[in-house]
């Protein structure tokens, strides 16, 4: 449902290669659980950024690229209005979670969302990226193969994951960018 949060029981749906292999993915793992015995722990993980990588040249998803677009100077492009949520999470933060899950054996065989306390709208997390390097932002048409797989809000209801991991997320995606100093990908 649009602007509402996803629990781990949410019904799946796949739109994308990217989710059938996901959701493939999970599956399997719970199949070798079951005949082999071998335990897992699964992450869904929200949007996430940043590097710990100090001599970052290029990093890879969505945050990245955009900033690295920006920092050439490019136009950023965002598909139509850009309305589409989603919550985003620092690598760091990300990072901390999974080890300290990783180490809690009541969490093995589970399935958990990671999401962090940012809840943006992609069209203003461009512009944020668009004023830091002072480049333009332009609505364009959605692709005629990308309406059919556009998967609207990705809002991830962590409350799981947070009841039986002891951290709170450290970083705020507006307050990092301000903070950024790498110039170029």
């Amino acid at each position: 449902i649009e602007g509402e949060s996803i629990n781990e029981e949410a019904l799946l749906e796949a739109k994308t290669v990217y989710a059938v292999n996901k959701i493939a993915c999970e599956n399997y793992l719970d199949l070798y659980q079951r005949c082999f015995g071998i335990d897992y722990l699964i992450y869904r993980i929200s949007l996430p950024y940043g590097s710990s990588i100090p001599q970052m040249k290029m990093s890879y998803g969505v945050m990245s690229y955009f900033i690295d677009q920006a920092s050439k100077g490019r136009t950023l492009k965002i598909y139509g209005a850009g309305q589409q949520q989603g919550t985003l999470i620092h690598i760091d933060d990300l990072v901390k979670i999974m080890i300290e899950s990783a180490l809690n054996p009541a969490m093995k065989n589970g399935i958990y969302n990671i999401g962090g306390n940012d809840t943006l709208k992609i069209r203003d997390v461009i512009e944020a990226i668009g004023r830091k390097y002072n480049v333009k932002v332009e609505k364009v048409n959605w692709p005629d193969i990308s309406n059919f797989a556009e998967h609207g809000d990705l809002i991830l209801d962590s409350s799981r994951i947070e009841s039986a991991v002891d951290y709170k997320v450290e970083y705020d995606f507006i307050t990092w960018l301000s903070k950024l100093k790498i110039e170029s990908f």
